[in-house]
């Protein structure tokens, strides 16, 4: 089991590297967790992040299907980039 050393530098890399600012919450979680004294491995950071991709995932499709846009919820699911538009237009964030 990998234990994270450098948190803020990982999450600052994935950050810019995917041009994403959520990574700064998922450091948070783990900076967190560390206070609390837990141990940080590679496996819990993977599911964090899998977990809030999760979540924005359901809240797009509720609101989509909640207010009848079939279409967009369709193209959101098929299209990774729709997907993120669909996030940015309607406020959804981690």
């Amino acid at each position: 089991e990998t234990q994270i050393k450098h948190v803020e530098a990982c999450n600052g890399f994935m950050a810019s590297f995917a041009n994403d600012k959520r990574y700064e919450n998922v450091k948070k979680d783990i900076e967190k967790a560390k206070k609390k004294g837990e141990k940080v491995s590679m496996d819990p950071y993977l599911d964090m992040l899998i977990e809030k991709r999760e979540e924005m995932f359901k809240k797009l499709m509720t609101y989509l299907l909640d207010n009848g846009l079939y279409e967009e919820a369709k193209e959101a699911v098929d299209d990774v980039t729709v997907r993120r538009a669909l996030y940015k237009k309607y406020g959804i964030a981690s």
